[in-house]
């Protein structure tokens, strides 16, 4: 695990996570890195992470670094950081983070998502994967209505995708992550990125 002081490879695309605290951020890095996640904890500040997934049909490598911003006490204590992020880097891609179990917090989520997010200028153009997780609980919110009630339906400058996933079991990770290759690797306008030829 990252603990601020690690300085991952530039010339890899920067895919910077994100969510509301008990999301599960923390839970999908451990899976995608395949280690025990029996005991995770809420993360202090973050942790970062160069990712390896293989994908198409010619299993070709897909590596990028994975920033998972997080934090105790609710979490709010550090979102002001995550502007900081986004300007102190450049990032090429972003994934979001839902508890589709947590109905209460939906507006929170949808709130932070835009006014710390997507409505910064330096996110302008950002592919964006929205991860419905916790769908092996029976009130999940399906990855339609999650997009419906986050309002992306009727976002139009950023190009975006909801998978839904269960960072429990690692289900739909595999397919969040296509996505966030496909965004990054062929944008919506533009050329072809730069690291996926």
């Amino acid at each position: 695990m990252g603990n601020g002081q690690h300085k991952p490879s530039s010339s890899l695309p920067q895919v910077l996570m994100l969510g509301l605290d008990g999301a599960g951020k923390t839970t999908i890095l451990h899976k995608l890195k395949e280690e025990n996640d029996n005991k995770t904890t809420s993360t202090v500040g973050f942790n970062v992470e160069t990712i390896n997934k293989e994908t198409g049909k010619q299993s070709k490598t897909f590596p990028f670094t994975l920033w998972d911003l997080g934090g105790l006490g609710g979490e709010k204590s550090i979102r002001h950081l995550w502007e900081h992020h986004l300007t102190s880097r450049e990032y090429h891609g972003i994934i979001y983070v839902v508890d589709c179990s947590d109905r209460k917090r939906l507006f929170e989520a949808k709130q932070e998502l835009f006014t710390r997010v997507l409505e910064k200028p330096q996110t302008k153009g950002l592919p964006l994967v929205v991860i419905a997780n916790k769908q092996d609980l029976t009130d999940a919110l399906s990855g339609d209505k999650l997009a419906h009630d986050l309002g992306l339906t009727r976002h139009l400058d950023h190009p975006w995708h909801v998978v839904e996933v269960s960072a429990k079991s690692g289900q739909g990770l595999s397919e969040a992550l296509d996505r966030i290759y496909s965004l990054i690797r062929k944008p919506a306008c533009g050329p072809t990125s730069q690291f996926y030829p």
